[in-house]
């Protein structure tokens, strides 16, 4: 007996972007010509509705995807000719899942969230020349974190200064959505 063809349909009702909102200010007043600072903010957002169908069967699936970057560069000259340039960044993603997927009421939607974020900061020093003479301040961090609702949670820590591992810690408390 062939197989028969299943009616089968899916619908994608809404998909927005928002890609490179790029903010630059420069922060507080500018003390002299020997000083700098700039901020700049970029967001990036995608975001997902999908309908699948075949008989009985259905999902509705909603997707977000989003890229948020932060920054911050400050440069300053020393009254005696030599200067420093502190660079700070935050960049994260985020993603949030959410299946609707329905064999009935026995059947409970499936939803996943990830979010990860990485901070970093360094200073750069230079002599009154202009050469580079080494770099102080640096640390980083990153935080994970990922929650579905079939495995539950996991998350992790971790800290650097200096280019070393200072810190990892796995199981941190799960963070709210």
């Amino acid at each position: 007996m062939p197989i028969q063809p299943r009616p089968f349909s899916v619908t994608l009702s809404s998909l927005q972007t928002n890609r490179n909102s790029v903010i630059l200010s420069e922060r507080g007043p500018r003390r002299s010509s020997a000083q700098d600072s700039q901020a700049i903010v970029q967001s990036t957002k995608v975001e997902g509705d999908t309908e699948t169908s075949i008989d009985c069967f259905s999902v509705h699936k909603t997707t977000s995807f989003s890229y948020p970057f932060n920054l911050s560069y400050d440069y300053q000259v020393n009254s005696d000719g030599s200067s420093y340039q502190t660079t700070k960044s935050n960049q994260g993603d985020v993603v949030d899942v959410n299946d609707g997927i329905s064999f009935g009421p026995w059947h409970p939607g499936i939803s996943s969230q990830l979010s990860n974020n990485v901070i970093a900061q360094d200073t750069l020093n230079f002599d009154a020349s202009g050469n580079f003479t080494g770099n102080t301040g640096a640390k980083s961090s990153q935080s994970y974190q990922s929650n579905d609702s079939l495995s539950g949670c996991y998350s992790e820590k971790l800290e650097s200064a200096s280019g070393v591992l200072t810190s990892a810690t796995k199981g941190a408390p799960c963070q709210p959505w």
